[in-house]
């Protein structure tokens, strides 16, 4: 192993761990949205 896994890491770091999962359920939502609105037309 590398490293040490007990170490805490800042807040701020483990909050960009969230930013792929959110972009990709946002573009999911985006996608979806769009594809409705343009079955509306």
């Amino acid at each position: 192993m590398l490293g040490n896994p007990d170490v805490p890491l800042p807040r701020l770091w483990q909050a960009w761990c969230l930013v792929p999962v959110l972009s990709m359920y946002g573009t999911l939502v985006v996608v979806l949205l769009a594809g409705v609105f343009m079955q509306l037309e």
